[in-house]
């Protein structure tokens, strides 16, 4: 699979979520099968639309044809401290939709 049906893929997934406007700590979900993981394979959907994390598990990973990625556990993208639970805040730039992933430390003024 070429880089634009990657992302054509991955867009796919995206757009079945449900975002929430508020920010939610909580634990990483699959992607696609939104089984709750402590690690994942990460790839990042650059649309018109989102610059967003996809965090996939294995048995999605292996059955969408989405090659590269990283196995990998969870980082704050402030710190880059690893976690399990994290608060997920969406936000909007331009006519984009951005999550971000912050530690219970570097998230504080979301509780």
């Amino acid at each position: 699979m070429n880089e634009e049906e990657q992302q054509k893929t991955l867009l796919e997934i995206v757009k079945t979520w449900q975002p929430s406007a508020k920010p939610e700590f909580r634990g990483f979900r699959c992607a696609k099968c939104q089984e709750y993981i402590t690690k994942a394979w990460h790839y990042k959907l650059d649309s018109e639309e989102y610059l967003v994390p996809v965090h996939l598990c294995k048995m999605c990973q292996e059955g969408s044809n989405i090659t590269g990625g990283e196995w990998k556990a969870f980082q704050c993208d402030k710190c880059d401290a690893e976690f399990t639970e994290a608060w997920h805040v969406w936000n909007k730039e331009g006519d984009r939709f951005i999550e971000t992933h912050f530690c219970k430390s570097c998230g504080e003024k979301y509780d």
